[in-house]
């Protein structure tokens, strides 16, 4: 007879609804991903991936949520359900950006050791921030940190790769370079009305707290933060 050839496939399309595990309610805004190929739910806790290779599990993600590995088996729908949970993370300071080794030794540690998330600055507490923004007071006033330093865009990525939760921090109204830089947004020493010496050495200034345009300058660091993800 004639030779025959078995061959065993599998599907390279998932599709599911991803559920908060004690109410039912969808989740919208899960990160969704197997290897590559990721997604994000929608409103009605959809999603949809194509291209999926094999081998590896679904892993979605949620603000709120632990992370959460499902095994996927032979069928192209696979709903989820999450349960909430804490973030235990670790802290990566500002400065610490300057050595990217450091960092990537870091990241990794936190995703091997049972952690599930890092927190990182993006404004320190002398008032530099992270990356290149785009608003006009932060390049004004020369936000951006001069030196070398490991490009936010490439923590986030890190981060994501190893199914780690992002969170940034921020330092906002204790700001020597705006203070120093913009004067007419500084906290004033009433006796004198020079800018405000905190400690009396010229290493502490503040951000007037109570001036729009500071509030909306940290505001915008924020959002464009939260943009990068």
């Amino acid at each position: 007879g004639q030779p025959t050839l078995a061959v065993a496939l599998r599907p390279n399309t998932l599709r599911g609804v991803v559920r908060d595990g004690r109410t039912g309610a969808p989740i919208a805004g899960a990160q969704v991903s197997v290897g590559a190929a990721n997604a994000s739910t929608a409103a009605d806790g959809s999603y949809s991936l194509a291209g999926i290779p094999g081998g590896l599990p679904l892993v979605v993600n949620a603000a709120g949520f632990d992370r959460t590995p499902v095994t996927i088996g032979p069928l192209t729908t696979l709903d989820v359900r999450m349960h909430a949970g804490s973030v235990r993370a670790i802290y990566i300071p500002f400065y610490l950006l300057t050595a990217p080794n450091r960092v990537r030794t870091l990241i990794a540690f936190a995703a091997g050791s049972g952690m599930n998330g890092i927190v990182v600055d993006v404004k320190a507490d002398d008032g530099y921030i992270a990356y290149a923004s785009a608003l006009p007071l932060a390049r004004e006033i020369g936000a951006q940190w001069p030196g070398d330093m490991m490009r936010l865009d490439e923590v986030l990525a890190l981060a994501k790769q190893h199914g780690l939760y992002t969170i940034a921090r921020m330092v906002v109204f204790k700001d020597n370079l705006l203070a120093t830089e913009r004067p007419d947004l500084a906290v004033k020493d009433k006796r004198t009305g020079q800018v405000w010496d905190d400690c009396g050495n010229g290493s502490t200034y503040w951000a007037d707290p109570y001036h729009k345009d500071v509030v909306a300058y940290n505001v915008g660091i924020a959002e464009e933060a939260a943009r990068m993800g």
